[in-house]
């Protein structure tokens, strides 16, 4: 074989292998989630907080203080997904710190006795909207019927000193899925 064919060969070659890695990479990056265009807006609270959300999300606020926004065959029921839920509850002056609002929040829901949930991160601190605040990470379930979900909770205070605590939630399985959407949301 002359010189000249084995460069050809070796060129071909090179090319090949190019094409191979800008096709794997562009179809990493297409299996990569994204955020879902948040297009909607809530500004309806007495207190001033507001947010964005996707289209074809909905929000219900089920009683005072407590406003939860996700699929529309998520809030009625029908189908599990992705949640985003606003909770406002006693003045920070109610609790000795930031962690014992966070501690009761946990103990009297998911982290209770009759759930199936558990802490899968340390407690952090961190800011949000310029305030102190802390997050944790949680999985489990509400019962036996319920899917696998995975939940981040953000506990911060307002202007009013009213301690509001932030979770989004999606089943385990789409988590990964609507991660980017609802901490756009967030």
């Amino acid at each position: 074989m002359s010189k000249r064919a084995l460069v050809l060969i070796a060129v071909g070659i090179v090319f090949i292998a190019v094409g191979l890695v800008v096709r794997s990479v562009i179809t990493r990056q297409s299996d990569t989630p994204t955020a879902l265009e948040l297009t909607r807006s809530f500004d309806e609270s007495p207190t001033g907080f507001s947010f964005r959300y996707p289209d074809d999300w909905r929000y219900t606020i089920p009683m005072r203080g407590l406003l939860i926004s996700g699929l529309p065959e998520t809030l009625n029921n029908e189908e599990p997904g992705p949640t985003f839920t606003i909770q406002r509850t006693q003045p920070l002056s109610t609790y000795p710190t930031l962690e014992d609002a966070l501690d009761l929040y946990l103990r009297r829901g998911a982290l209770s006795a009759d759930r199936q949930w558990t802490q899968t991160s340390d407690i952090m601190p961190m800011t949000f909207l310029g305030r102190e605040a802390l997050t944790v990470d949680l999985q489990g379930r509400d019962n036996e019927a319920s899917p696998q979900q995975n939940s981040r909770v953000i506990v911060t205070t307002s202007e009013n000193t009213f301690v509001y605590v932030l979770v989004v939630t999606a089943p385990v399985t789409v988590w990964e899925q609507f991660l980017p959407t609802l901490q756009a949301i967030l």
